[in-house]
Protein backbone atom coordinates (compact mmCIF):
# COMPACT_ATOMS: atom_id res chain seq x y z
CA UNK A 1 0.00 0.00 0.00
CA UNK A 2 1.74 3.52 -0.94
CA UNK A 3 -0.73 5.55 1.54
CA UNK A 4 1.50 4.67 4.73
CA UNK A 5 4.51 5.71 2.24
CA UNK A 6 3.22 9.01 1.30
CA UNK A 7 2.34 9.77 5.06
CA UNK A 8 5.77 8.96 6.21
CA UNK A 9 7.53 11.39 3.47
CA UNK A 10 5.66 13.91 4.04
CA UNK A 11 6.30 13.74 8.04
CA UNK A 12 9.87 13.77 6.98
CA UNK A 13 9.27 16.56 4.44
CA UNK A 14 7.65 19.17 6.94
CA UNK A 15 9.37 21.29 9.81
CA UNK A 16 6.74 21.17 12.26
CA UNK A 17 8.51 23.34 14.89
CA UNK A 18 8.13 26.47 12.96
CA UNK A 19 4.58 26.43 12.39
CA UNK A 20 1.54 25.33 14.67
CA UNK A 21 1.03 27.34 17.75
CA UNK A 22 -0.01 26.41 21.27
CA UNK A 23 -3.37 24.12 20.85
CA UNK A 24 -6.83 25.68 21.47
CA UNK A 25 -8.30 22.90 22.99
CA UNK A 26 -6.32 20.23 23.88
CA UNK A 27 -9.49 18.35 25.51
CA UNK A 28 -11.88 18.44 22.35
CA UNK A 29 -13.72 15.31 21.53
CA UNK A 30 -13.32 12.34 19.03
CA UNK A 31 -16.17 14.68 16.95
CA UNK A 32 -14.70 17.81 18.00
CA UNK A 33 -11.66 16.98 15.98
CA UNK A 34 -13.23 15.18 12.93
CA UNK A 35 -15.18 18.57 12.65
CA UNK A 36 -12.19 20.45 12.48
CA UNK A 37 -10.42 18.41 10.19
CA UNK A 38 -13.44 18.50 7.80
CA UNK A 39 -13.62 21.92 7.82
CA UNK A 40 -10.46 22.67 7.06
CA UNK A 41 -10.63 21.01 3.91
CA UNK A 42 -14.05 22.58 3.00
CA UNK A 43 -12.71 25.98 4.19
CA UNK A 44 -10.68 25.61 0.90
CA UNK A 45 -14.06 24.07 -1.13
CA UNK A 46 -16.18 26.52 -0.30
CA UNK A 47 -13.75 29.53 -0.76
CA UNK A 48 -12.26 28.34 -4.04
CA UNK A 49 -15.49 26.82 -5.38
CA UNK A 50 -13.79 23.12 -5.48
CA UNK A 51 -17.46 21.47 -6.32
CA UNK A 52 -18.54 18.73 -3.79
CA UNK A 53 -21.29 16.91 -3.16
CA UNK A 54 -21.50 15.25 0.26
CA UNK A 55 -19.42 15.62 3.65
CA UNK A 56 -20.09 13.76 6.66
CA UNK A 57 -18.22 13.64 10.50
CA UNK A 58 -20.50 10.33 10.94
CA UNK A 59 -18.89 6.59 11.43
CA UNK A 60 -21.17 4.52 9.62
CA UNK A 61 -21.55 3.59 6.59
CA UNK A 62 -18.48 5.09 5.44
CA UNK A 63 -15.93 7.04 6.77
CA UNK A 64 -16.06 10.73 7.98
CA UNK A 65 -15.15 12.63 4.86
CA UNK A 66 -15.60 14.46 1.88
CA UNK A 67 -17.07 12.77 -1.00
CA UNK A 68 -16.70 14.07 -4.87
CA UNK A 69 -15.66 12.85 -8.16
CA UNK A 70 -16.75 16.18 -9.82
CA UNK A 71 -14.14 18.84 -8.51
CA UNK A 72 -13.30 18.70 -12.02
CA UNK A 73 -15.96 18.48 -14.40
CA UNK A 74 -18.70 20.84 -12.82
CA UNK A 75 -18.29 24.58 -13.90
CA UNK A 76 -16.93 26.63 -10.96
CA UNK A 77 -14.53 29.06 -10.79
CA UNK A 78 -11.85 27.17 -9.35
CA UNK A 79 -12.57 25.20 -13.26
CA UNK A 80 -11.66 28.52 -14.72
CA UNK A 81 -7.98 28.42 -12.87
CA UNK A 82 -5.06 27.96 -14.58
CA UNK A 83 -3.42 24.71 -13.78
CA UNK A 84 -0.69 26.33 -11.93
CA UNK A 85 -3.23 28.13 -9.10
CA UNK A 86 -5.66 24.38 -9.05
CA UNK A 87 -2.51 22.99 -7.93
CA UNK A 88 -1.74 25.40 -5.59
CA UNK A 89 -5.42 25.28 -3.97
CA UNK A 90 -5.88 22.13 -4.40
CA UNK A 91 -2.42 20.88 -2.63
CA UNK A 92 -3.42 22.92 0.47
CA UNK A 93 -6.55 21.91 0.49
CA UNK A 94 -4.87 18.39 0.59
CA UNK A 95 -3.33 19.02 3.57
CA UNK A 96 -5.82 21.90 5.20
CA UNK A 97 -7.56 19.31 7.26
CA UNK A 98 -4.47 18.42 9.73
CA UNK A 99 -4.09 21.68 10.18
CA UNK A 100 -7.30 22.36 11.46
CA UNK A 101 -7.00 19.14 13.64
CA UNK A 102 -3.80 20.42 15.04
CA UNK A 103 -4.07 24.08 15.32
CA UNK A 104 -7.29 22.41 17.80
CA UNK A 105 -5.48 20.01 19.58
CA UNK A 106 -1.46 20.63 18.71
CA UNK A 107 -0.90 16.64 18.38
CA UNK A 108 0.26 15.41 14.69
CA UNK A 109 -1.62 12.46 14.15
CA UNK A 110 -0.48 11.56 10.67
CA UNK A 111 -2.34 8.65 9.99
CA UNK A 112 -5.45 11.15 9.67
CA UNK A 113 -4.41 12.67 6.52
CA UNK A 114 -2.94 9.22 4.97
CA UNK A 115 -6.44 9.00 3.04
CA UNK A 116 -6.09 12.69 1.77
CA UNK A 117 -2.17 12.25 0.75
CA UNK A 118 -3.44 8.76 -1.64
CA UNK A 119 -6.45 10.93 -3.22
CA UNK A 120 -3.99 13.27 -4.41
CA UNK A 121 -1.59 10.84 -5.51
CA UNK A 122 -3.90 8.65 -7.80
CA UNK A 123 -6.84 11.37 -8.83
CA UNK A 124 -4.63 14.07 -9.60
CA UNK A 125 -1.00 15.16 -11.22
CA UNK A 126 -1.10 17.21 -8.51
CA UNK A 127 1.25 15.57 -6.11
CA UNK A 128 3.92 17.59 -4.76
CA UNK A 129 7.59 16.50 -5.63
CA UNK A 130 10.93 17.09 -3.39
CA UNK A 131 10.60 19.42 -0.93
CA UNK A 132 8.07 21.10 -2.09
CA UNK A 133 5.79 20.00 0.99
CA UNK A 134 7.48 22.62 3.64
CA UNK A 135 6.47 25.65 1.49
CA UNK A 136 3.25 24.22 0.88
CA UNK A 137 2.22 23.56 4.38
CA UNK A 138 4.06 27.19 5.52
CA UNK A 139 1.35 28.65 3.51
CA UNK A 140 -1.31 26.52 4.18
CA UNK A 141 -1.17 27.38 8.31
CA UNK A 142 -0.24 31.18 7.73
CA UNK A 143 -4.00 31.17 6.12
CA UNK A 144 -5.10 29.05 9.12
CA UNK A 145 -3.13 31.73 11.72
CA UNK A 146 -5.29 34.71 10.29
CA UNK A 147 -8.24 35.03 12.25
CA UNK A 148 -10.66 35.88 9.60
CA UNK A 149 -10.05 32.20 8.00
CA UNK A 150 -10.07 30.46 11.87
CA UNK A 151 -13.27 31.65 12.27
CA UNK A 152 -14.54 30.54 9.65
CA UNK A 153 -13.25 26.98 9.88
CA UNK A 154 -15.05 27.26 13.71
CA UNK A 155 -18.20 28.41 11.95
CA UNK A 156 -18.23 25.25 9.41
CA UNK A 157 -17.16 22.70 12.29
CA UNK A 158 -19.63 23.42 14.43
CA UNK A 159 -22.30 23.59 12.02
CA UNK A 160 -21.03 20.23 11.24
CA UNK A 161 -21.38 19.01 14.96
CA UNK A 162 -25.04 20.35 14.43
CA UNK A 163 -25.81 18.83 10.83
CA UNK A 164 -23.38 15.13 11.31
CA UNK A 165 -23.94 15.15 7.45
CA UNK A 166 -24.65 17.41 4.30
CA UNK A 167 -25.93 16.67 1.04
CA UNK A 168 -25.75 19.16 -1.97
CA UNK A 169 -23.35 22.14 -3.41
CA UNK A 170 -25.12 24.90 -2.33
CA UNK A 171 -25.95 23.59 1.37
CA UNK A 172 -22.39 22.45 2.05
CA UNK A 173 -21.22 26.01 0.36
CA UNK A 174 -23.36 27.94 3.20
CA UNK A 175 -21.64 25.87 5.92
CA UNK A 176 -19.84 29.40 6.47
CA UNK A 177 -22.23 30.79 7.86
CA UNK A 178 -23.66 31.07 11.31
CA UNK A 179 -26.15 28.05 11.76
CA UNK A 180 -26.17 26.40 8.63
CA UNK A 181 -29.25 24.20 7.96
CA UNK A 182 -30.17 21.45 5.47
CA UNK A 183 -32.69 22.34 3.20
CA UNK A 184 -33.15 19.70 0.64
CA UNK A 185 -32.91 20.16 -2.62
CA UNK A 186 -35.76 19.33 -5.39
CA UNK A 187 -36.44 15.83 -6.63
CA UNK A 188 -35.49 16.57 -10.18
CA UNK A 189 -31.86 18.03 -8.95
CA UNK A 190 -29.05 15.50 -9.04
CA UNK A 191 -28.63 14.20 -5.74
CA UNK A 192 -31.76 15.31 -4.63
CA UNK A 193 -32.99 12.06 -2.60
CA UNK A 194 -35.36 12.68 0.35
CA UNK A 195 -33.07 10.18 2.40
CA UNK A 196 -30.17 12.35 2.68
CA UNK A 197 -32.14 14.83 5.16
CA UNK A 198 -33.67 12.32 7.38
CA UNK A 199 -33.19 13.25 10.93
CA UNK A 200 -29.93 10.95 13.07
Amino acid sequence: MIGPLLVDNFSKSIDITKTISKPINDKASDEEITAFHEAGHLYYHIIFEMYTEYVTILKKNSDPGIYTDKIFKVDTSFNRLSEVQQRIIYQKMTIAGLIAEVKVTGIYVYYHIQQDLTNLYYNTNFYPKGNEWQKIWAQAVELFDQNETWMRVNIISKNLINLKEVTGWENIRNLIYENAQKTPRPMSEPGGNKEDYKQN
